[in-house]
């Protein structure tokens, strides 16, 4: 299993580019279509996508990384939830991802 210190390079790269292939008709993309398509490039359990993905989120904060990743449920208000699987994080539970380059410092 990949550790997030040694693979988050990886991780971000296939992220971006899984992100950019993906339709954004509003600017986001459904958590579970992006998890499917990089889980599948770098043959990771789904587990570690959403816990890589929740150590992106985190270290975008921090200006650590070259992007910030917006997570956001409000859009998918009706939509139903249960068939494909939203990102737990904190005390929210999410189903949407927009991915933004910033410059770094």
């Amino acid at each position: 299993m990949p550790d997030w210190e040694n693979f988050a390079p990886e991780f971000i790269k296939v992220l971006q580019q899984v992100y950019q292939g993906l339709p954004r008709p509003i600017g986001y993309v459904e958590v579970a279509d992006l998890r499917d398509r990089v889980c599948f490039e770098l043959r990771l359990p789904d587990y570690l996508f959403d816990d890589f993905l929740k150590r992106t989120v985190q270290s975008g904060q921090k200006d650590e990384l070259p992007l910030r990743v917006h997570l956001d449920s409000s859009l998918a208000q009706g939509t139903p939830l249960l068939k494909r699987a939203p990102l737990e994080f904190g005390e929210g539970v999410f189903n949407l991802v927009r991915i933004q380059a910033v410059k770094t410092k």
